[in-house]
């Protein structure tokens, strides 16, 4: 009998092991459906899992990114359909000091509005911050999120 609980805690310490890791980040058929959903050039991409599990609770993921002067870029966030409206992905120019200010959003604070992605028209070489979040209050407990940096061709 001892065995036997023994194999069962073993394998559903597996399982949940096993989903931990697959629903860690989004496919890379998620980021390639999201990279071409215009017809900006992609650079980058931001793929993270937020939310409460087992594992960790992290409601916000930062990366650091050099964005060149004179340059435009676009900021796209995708989601699974049941975290629609739930994440926002920000940029700022340098949120470590009191200079800090917000140089994009994906979500609008004063009319409420949410949108698939923001453009940003650099006017300083430098290192600039993107942030991954959940909302305050949000209602989803674990989702998985797609950041595209892409860049926006003149147009001659």
């Amino acid at each position: 009998m001892k065995k036997i609980i023994i194999s069962f805690i073993i394998v559903l310490a597996f399982t949940i092991f096993i989903i931990e890791k697959a629903h860690s980040q989004c496919g890379q058929q998620v980021v390639y459906a999201c990279a071409n959903e215009d017809e900006a050039v992609y650079l980058r991409d931001f793929n993270t899992k937020l939310g409460h599990t087992l594992v960790s609770n992290q409601a916000e993921r930062k990366w650091t990114v050099v964005l060149n002067e004179g340059t435009n870029y676009r900021f796209r966030l995708c989601t699974p359909q049941e975290a629609k409206g739930e994440v926002i992905l920000t940029l700022y120019n340098n949120p470590s000091s009191n200079n800090s200010s917000l140089c994009g959003s994906t979500y609008n604070i004063i009319t409420k509005h949410d949108h698939r992605f923001f453009e940003f028209h650099c006017k300083k070489s430098g290192l600039y911050y993107v942030h991954i979040s959940l909302k305050q209050n949000s209602k989803v407990k674990q989702t998985c999120a797609v950041g595209i940096l892409s860049y926006i061709p003149d147009e001659d």
